[in-house]
Protein backbone atom coordinates (compact mmCIF):
# COMPACT_ATOMS: atom_id res chain seq x y z
CA UNK A 1 0.00 0.00 0.00
CA UNK A 2 1.38 3.44 -1.08
CA UNK A 3 1.64 5.78 2.21
CA UNK A 4 1.67 9.44 1.17
CA UNK A 5 1.71 12.39 2.99
CA UNK A 6 0.83 15.56 1.27
CA UNK A 7 0.55 18.76 3.10
CA UNK A 8 -0.06 20.98 -0.03
CA UNK A 9 -4.08 21.13 0.19
CA UNK A 10 -4.02 22.22 3.83
CA UNK A 11 -1.27 25.04 3.68
CA UNK A 12 -3.61 26.32 0.79
CA UNK A 13 -6.57 26.15 2.83
CA UNK A 14 -4.63 27.44 5.55
CA UNK A 15 -3.85 30.56 3.10
CA UNK A 16 -7.45 31.23 1.92
CA UNK A 17 -8.57 31.18 5.39
CA UNK A 18 -6.13 34.20 6.10
CA UNK A 19 -4.71 32.34 9.34
CA UNK A 20 -2.15 33.07 10.94
CA UNK A 21 0.96 31.79 9.44
CA UNK A 22 2.73 29.35 11.56
CA UNK A 23 6.34 28.28 10.81
CA UNK A 24 5.54 24.21 11.26
CA UNK A 25 7.49 22.16 9.09
CA UNK A 26 6.33 18.46 8.14
CA UNK A 27 10.37 17.56 8.31
CA UNK A 28 9.97 17.91 12.01
CA UNK A 29 7.28 15.57 12.47
CA UNK A 30 7.30 13.44 9.94
CA UNK A 31 9.88 11.09 7.68
CA UNK A 32 9.10 8.96 4.36
CA UNK A 33 7.91 5.29 5.41
CA UNK A 34 11.06 3.15 5.58
CA UNK A 35 9.57 -0.15 3.96
CA UNK A 36 11.06 -3.48 5.61
CA UNK A 37 14.55 -4.70 4.81
CA UNK A 38 14.47 -6.95 1.79
CA UNK A 39 17.04 -9.82 1.50
CA UNK A 40 15.58 -12.59 -0.82
CA UNK A 41 16.13 -14.43 -4.16
CA UNK A 42 15.11 -12.02 -7.23
CA UNK A 43 11.95 -13.34 -9.22
CA UNK A 44 12.28 -12.28 -12.34
CA UNK A 45 8.42 -10.96 -12.61
CA UNK A 46 8.29 -8.94 -9.52
CA UNK A 47 11.67 -6.69 -10.10
CA UNK A 48 10.79 -3.77 -12.20
CA UNK A 49 13.12 -1.43 -14.02
CA UNK A 50 10.31 0.77 -15.28
CA UNK A 51 13.29 3.98 -14.95
CA UNK A 52 16.01 2.39 -15.81
CA UNK A 53 16.86 1.46 -11.34
CA UNK A 54 16.00 -1.81 -10.16
CA UNK A 55 12.71 -1.99 -7.64
CA UNK A 56 9.98 -4.04 -5.73
CA UNK A 57 7.15 -2.54 -4.34
CA UNK A 58 7.93 0.84 -4.86
CA UNK A 59 11.29 0.38 -3.15
CA UNK A 60 14.43 0.81 -4.68
CA UNK A 61 16.90 -2.56 -4.63
CA UNK A 62 19.90 -3.93 -5.81
CA UNK A 63 20.82 -7.25 -7.09
CA UNK A 64 23.71 -9.73 -6.61
CA UNK A 65 24.77 -13.29 -6.67
CA UNK A 66 26.16 -15.03 -3.66
CA UNK A 67 27.25 -17.76 -4.53
CA UNK A 68 30.42 -17.57 -5.88
CA UNK A 69 31.37 -21.62 -6.64
CA UNK A 70 35.32 -22.30 -6.16
CA UNK A 71 36.06 -18.65 -6.61
CA UNK A 72 34.77 -17.76 -2.86
CA UNK A 73 38.28 -17.35 -1.05
CA UNK A 74 39.47 -15.20 -3.47
CA UNK A 75 36.83 -13.26 -3.40
CA UNK A 76 37.09 -12.88 0.34
CA UNK A 77 40.51 -11.85 0.40
CA UNK A 78 40.41 -9.33 -2.38
CA UNK A 79 36.79 -8.19 -2.67
CA UNK A 80 37.00 -6.44 -5.99
CA UNK A 81 37.25 -9.72 -7.51
CA UNK A 82 34.14 -10.70 -6.23
CA UNK A 83 31.06 -11.06 -7.97
CA UNK A 84 29.85 -7.21 -8.65
CA UNK A 85 25.99 -5.95 -7.23
CA UNK A 86 23.96 -4.40 -9.88
CA UNK A 87 21.82 -1.12 -9.39
CA UNK A 88 20.26 -0.65 -13.01
CA UNK A 89 18.65 -2.66 -15.84
CA UNK A 90 22.33 -2.67 -17.28
CA UNK A 91 23.14 -4.55 -20.29
CA UNK A 92 24.92 -7.61 -18.12
CA UNK A 93 21.53 -8.01 -16.03
CA UNK A 94 19.58 -8.13 -19.54
CA UNK A 95 21.80 -10.59 -20.78
CA UNK A 96 21.43 -13.21 -17.50
CA UNK A 97 17.96 -12.46 -17.56
CA UNK A 98 17.55 -13.39 -21.98
CA UNK A 99 19.61 -16.67 -20.61
CA UNK A 100 17.55 -17.70 -17.58
CA UNK A 101 19.76 -16.86 -14.94
CA UNK A 102 17.98 -14.12 -13.47
CA UNK A 103 17.49 -17.02 -9.97
CA UNK A 104 21.04 -16.60 -9.17
CA UNK A 105 20.45 -13.19 -7.73
CA UNK A 106 19.44 -12.10 -4.38
CA UNK A 107 17.48 -8.88 -3.95
CA UNK A 108 18.57 -6.66 -1.24
CA UNK A 109 18.32 -2.81 -0.17
CA UNK A 110 20.61 -3.04 2.70
CA UNK A 111 22.88 0.19 2.92
CA UNK A 112 25.82 -1.32 4.40
CA UNK A 113 27.52 -1.47 1.52
CA UNK A 114 28.41 -5.35 2.76
CA UNK A 115 27.16 -8.36 1.36
CA UNK A 116 27.10 -11.89 2.08
CA UNK A 117 28.85 -14.68 -0.12
CA UNK A 118 29.10 -18.42 -0.01
CA UNK A 119 31.35 -21.03 -2.11
CA UNK A 120 33.41 -24.12 -1.57
CA UNK A 121 37.21 -24.10 -1.05
CA UNK A 122 38.78 -25.00 -4.51
CA UNK A 123 41.57 -27.21 -3.06
CA UNK A 124 39.66 -28.66 -0.01
CA UNK A 125 35.92 -28.09 -1.23
CA UNK A 126 34.62 -27.71 2.13
CA UNK A 127 32.02 -24.75 2.26
CA UNK A 128 33.07 -20.92 2.74
CA UNK A 129 31.12 -17.86 3.25
CA UNK A 130 31.56 -14.72 4.82
CA UNK A 131 30.59 -11.03 4.15
CA UNK A 132 32.81 -8.25 1.99
CA UNK A 133 32.03 -5.32 0.34
CA UNK A 134 31.73 -6.32 -3.38
CA UNK A 135 32.10 -3.56 -6.00
CA UNK A 136 29.36 -1.96 -8.12
CA UNK A 137 28.88 -3.27 -11.91
CA UNK A 138 30.64 -0.50 -14.19
CA UNK A 139 28.32 -1.32 -17.21
CA UNK A 140 25.48 -0.19 -14.80
CA UNK A 141 27.29 2.87 -13.55
CA UNK A 142 28.10 4.07 -17.16
CA UNK A 143 23.98 3.02 -18.08
CA UNK A 144 23.36 6.20 -15.52
CA UNK A 145 26.07 7.70 -16.19
CA UNK A 146 26.16 8.54 -12.16
CA UNK A 147 28.74 10.93 -11.23
CA UNK A 148 29.83 11.46 -15.29
CA UNK A 149 31.10 7.52 -15.03
CA UNK A 150 30.16 7.38 -18.69
CA UNK A 151 32.96 10.09 -19.70
CA UNK A 152 34.90 9.42 -17.02
CA UNK A 153 38.42 8.40 -17.68
CA UNK A 154 39.70 4.58 -16.48
CA UNK A 155 40.95 6.24 -13.26
CA UNK A 156 38.33 8.51 -12.48
CA UNK A 157 36.06 5.25 -13.16
CA UNK A 158 37.38 3.60 -10.55
CA UNK A 159 37.90 6.23 -8.07
CA UNK A 160 33.48 6.33 -8.29
CA UNK A 161 33.61 2.38 -7.86
CA UNK A 162 36.28 2.60 -4.85
CA UNK A 163 34.13 5.55 -3.35
CA UNK A 164 30.57 4.14 -4.16
CA UNK A 165 27.71 4.63 -1.26
CA UNK A 166 24.57 2.61 -1.89
CA UNK A 167 22.95 5.14 0.80
CA UNK A 168 24.03 8.06 -1.19
CA UNK A 169 23.14 6.51 -4.61
CA UNK A 170 19.49 5.81 -3.56
CA UNK A 171 19.40 8.99 -2.02
CA UNK A 172 20.15 10.56 -5.25
CA UNK A 173 16.89 8.80 -7.12
CA UNK A 174 14.91 8.93 -3.56
CA UNK A 175 12.31 10.93 -6.02
CA UNK A 176 11.21 8.24 -8.08
CA UNK A 177 10.38 6.00 -5.27
CA UNK A 178 7.59 5.72 -3.02
CA UNK A 179 9.84 4.73 0.04
CA UNK A 180 13.21 4.65 1.64
CA UNK A 181 15.15 1.66 2.78
CA UNK A 182 15.10 1.46 6.25
CA UNK A 183 17.85 3.28 7.84
CA UNK A 184 17.63 6.01 4.85
CA UNK A 185 13.96 7.11 5.62
CA UNK A 186 15.73 8.97 8.49
CA UNK A 187 14.98 9.52 12.50
CA UNK A 188 15.39 13.23 13.49
CA UNK A 189 17.35 11.97 16.02
CA UNK A 190 20.94 13.87 17.95
CA UNK A 191 19.53 17.33 17.99
CA UNK A 192 18.96 18.99 21.20
CA UNK A 193 16.07 18.79 23.17
CA UNK A 194 14.99 22.61 22.39
CA UNK A 195 15.73 22.15 18.56
CA UNK A 196 12.71 22.97 16.81
CA UNK A 197 12.15 26.46 18.80
CA UNK A 198 15.76 27.10 17.94
CA UNK A 199 14.74 26.49 14.39
CA UNK A 200 11.76 28.19 14.29
CA UNK A 201 13.27 31.04 15.23
CA UNK A 202 16.10 30.95 12.80
CA UNK A 203 13.83 30.76 10.00
CA UNK A 204 12.10 33.77 11.44
CA UNK A 205 15.08 35.71 11.76
CA UNK A 206 15.92 35.14 8.45
CA UNK A 207 12.69 35.74 6.87
CA UNK A 208 12.24 32.35 5.84
CA UNK A 209 14.02 32.95 2.69
CA UNK A 210 16.28 30.36 1.28
CA UNK A 211 20.22 31.80 2.04
CA UNK A 212 21.58 29.93 -1.00
CA UNK A 213 18.72 30.01 -3.86
CA UNK A 214 17.16 33.33 -1.94
CA UNK A 215 13.89 31.35 -2.68
CA UNK A 216 11.10 33.45 -0.48
CA UNK A 217 9.42 30.70 1.84
CA UNK A 218 7.38 32.74 3.56
CA UNK A 219 3.99 30.68 2.67
CA UNK A 220 5.40 27.17 2.53
CA UNK A 221 7.64 27.47 5.75
CA UNK A 222 7.40 23.96 5.83
CA UNK A 223 10.01 23.44 2.71
CA UNK A 224 12.30 25.30 4.52
CA UNK A 225 15.24 23.67 6.40
CA UNK A 226 18.42 24.74 9.16
CA UNK A 227 21.54 23.27 8.25
CA UNK A 228 24.27 22.99 10.83
CA UNK A 229 26.85 23.93 8.54
CA UNK A 230 30.16 21.70 10.37
CA UNK A 231 27.54 18.96 10.46
CA UNK A 232 27.33 18.43 14.57
CA UNK A 233 23.93 18.95 15.38
CA UNK A 234 24.61 19.83 18.74
CA UNK A 235 26.17 23.19 17.91
CA UNK A 236 23.16 25.36 17.38
CA UNK A 237 25.67 28.82 17.79
CA UNK A 238 24.38 31.41 15.08
CA UNK A 239 27.64 31.32 13.20
CA UNK A 240 26.77 27.18 12.73
CA UNK A 241 23.22 27.64 11.64
CA UNK A 242 22.10 28.56 8.08
CA UNK A 243 18.32 28.52 6.82
CA UNK A 244 17.85 26.44 3.26
CA UNK A 245 14.74 25.65 1.34
CA UNK A 246 15.32 21.76 1.35
CA UNK A 247 16.09 21.69 -2.16
CA UNK A 248 19.24 23.31 -1.51
CA UNK A 249 20.10 21.64 1.93
CA UNK A 250 19.70 18.13 0.70
CA UNK A 251 22.82 19.30 -1.75
CA UNK A 252 25.33 20.49 0.80
CA UNK A 253 28.03 18.32 1.34
CA UNK A 254 27.83 15.28 3.61
CA UNK A 255 23.66 15.58 3.80
CA UNK A 256 23.40 12.77 0.53
CA UNK A 257 21.38 10.99 2.74
CA UNK A 258 18.31 13.02 2.56
CA UNK A 259 15.10 12.58 1.00
CA UNK A 260 13.04 15.05 -0.68
CA UNK A 261 9.88 13.96 -2.22
CA UNK A 262 9.32 14.98 -6.23
CA UNK A 263 6.65 16.91 -5.42
CA UNK A 264 8.00 19.16 -3.36
CA UNK A 265 11.07 19.62 -6.25
CA UNK A 266 8.51 20.70 -8.40
CA UNK A 267 7.05 23.12 -6.42
CA UNK A 268 10.20 24.49 -4.93
CA UNK A 269 11.34 25.22 -9.19
CA UNK A 270 7.98 26.59 -9.60
CA UNK A 271 8.15 29.14 -6.80
CA UNK A 272 11.86 29.91 -8.57
CA UNK A 273 10.20 30.74 -11.53
CA UNK A 274 7.54 32.83 -10.19
CA UNK A 275 10.07 34.49 -8.00
CA UNK A 276 12.17 35.59 -10.93
CA UNK A 277 15.01 32.76 -9.89
CA UNK A 278 14.95 30.54 -12.33
CA UNK A 279 15.00 32.39 -15.74
CA UNK A 280 13.82 31.15 -19.36
CA UNK A 281 16.93 31.07 -22.00
CA UNK A 282 19.32 31.16 -19.01
CA UNK A 283 22.81 29.92 -20.58
CA UNK A 284 24.57 28.32 -17.27
CA UNK A 285 24.96 24.48 -16.89
CA UNK A 286 25.55 24.95 -13.06
CA UNK A 287 22.40 26.81 -12.43
CA UNK A 288 20.76 23.50 -14.44
CA UNK A 289 22.56 21.12 -11.98
CA UNK A 290 21.98 23.24 -9.09
CA UNK A 291 18.10 23.10 -9.23
CA UNK A 292 17.31 19.96 -11.02
CA UNK A 293 16.18 17.27 -9.59
CA UNK A 294 19.58 15.00 -8.64
CA UNK A 295 17.42 12.12 -10.45
CA UNK A 296 18.06 13.81 -13.91
CA UNK A 297 22.44 14.41 -12.91
CA UNK A 298 23.20 11.70 -15.14
CA UNK A 299 20.66 12.41 -17.92
CA UNK A 300 21.94 15.82 -17.86
CA UNK A 301 25.38 15.28 -17.74
CA UNK A 302 24.74 13.13 -21.17
CA UNK A 303 23.43 15.78 -22.47
CA UNK A 304 26.08 18.64 -21.31
CA UNK A 305 28.36 16.17 -22.77
CA UNK A 306 26.93 15.96 -26.30
CA UNK A 307 27.28 19.65 -26.92
CA UNK A 308 23.48 20.02 -25.74
CA UNK A 309 22.57 24.03 -24.55
CA UNK A 310 21.42 24.19 -21.00
CA UNK A 311 17.55 22.97 -20.24
CA UNK A 312 14.85 24.82 -18.96
CA UNK A 313 14.11 23.39 -15.63
CA UNK A 314 10.57 23.11 -14.16
CA UNK A 315 9.01 24.12 -17.48
CA UNK A 316 5.58 24.38 -18.33
CA UNK A 317 3.88 23.71 -21.53
CA UNK A 318 0.41 25.40 -21.71
CA UNK A 319 -2.67 24.46 -23.74
CA UNK A 320 -3.50 28.24 -25.66
CA UNK A 321 -6.11 29.11 -22.92
CA UNK A 322 -2.77 29.36 -20.87
CA UNK A 323 -3.59 25.76 -19.31
CA UNK A 324 -0.74 23.96 -17.97
CA UNK A 325 -1.07 20.86 -19.85
CA UNK A 326 2.71 19.32 -18.43
CA UNK A 327 5.06 20.54 -15.89
CA UNK A 328 8.81 19.20 -17.05
CA UNK A 329 11.68 18.66 -15.36
CA UNK A 330 13.78 19.26 -18.17
CA UNK A 331 13.07 21.14 -21.68
CA UNK A 332 14.83 22.79 -24.58
CA UNK A 333 11.87 24.69 -26.14
CA UNK A 334 13.41 25.20 -28.92
CA UNK A 335 13.31 21.67 -30.22
CA UNK A 336 10.56 20.58 -28.54
CA UNK A 337 12.02 18.17 -26.34
CA UNK A 338 11.25 17.66 -23.01
CA UNK A 339 12.13 14.72 -19.91
CA UNK A 340 9.93 14.71 -17.06
CA UNK A 341 9.84 12.18 -13.98
CA UNK A 342 5.95 12.18 -12.89
CA UNK A 343 3.64 10.60 -16.23
CA UNK A 344 1.86 14.04 -17.10
CA UNK A 345 -1.67 13.10 -17.22
CA UNK A 346 -2.15 15.10 -20.67
CA UNK A 347 1.03 15.19 -23.20
CA UNK A 348 -0.08 14.25 -26.46
CA UNK A 349 -0.89 15.97 -29.08
CA UNK A 350 1.43 18.75 -27.70
CA UNK A 351 4.27 18.58 -30.75
CA UNK A 352 6.31 18.17 -28.59
CA UNK A 353 9.35 14.81 -28.20
CA UNK A 354 8.32 13.90 -24.35
CA UNK A 355 10.35 11.48 -22.68
CA UNK A 356 10.17 8.98 -19.40
CA UNK A 357 13.34 9.00 -17.26
CA UNK A 358 14.52 5.48 -18.82
CA UNK A 359 13.62 6.55 -22.66
CA UNK A 360 15.57 9.44 -22.14
CA UNK A 361 18.81 7.40 -20.59
CA UNK A 362 18.47 4.66 -23.33
CA UNK A 363 17.81 8.20 -26.18
CA UNK A 364 21.42 9.48 -24.73
CA UNK A 365 22.98 5.86 -24.83
CA UNK A 366 22.05 4.80 -28.30
CA UNK A 367 23.70 8.76 -29.19
CA UNK A 368 26.63 7.65 -27.98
Amino acid sequence: MKLSVNFDDLWANVRKMGAEKSDFTSSEVWYPPPINPVHRKAKLEEVKAENGLLSIDGSQVLLYIPDHSKWVSGALQTPRKGNKFHIADCKKLQEMRSQGKYNRYMVTNNLSDTFNIYGTDGTTGNAISGEVKLNVCKQCLNYLNYKGADHASIDERNRIVREFDIGEFFSTYSSLFEYMPEGLAGTGTGYTDNWKEISRRTRRTAHFTCSHCHLDLSDYPELLHVHHANGIKHNNSAANLKVLCCDCHRKEPLHDHMFISHQQTQLINRLRHEQGIILSGYEDWDKVFQYADPALYGILGYARAENYAPPHIGHKLESNRSQTLVELDAAWPKTKFGIYIDKPKEYKNTGWYLLNIKEAMDYFCQKK
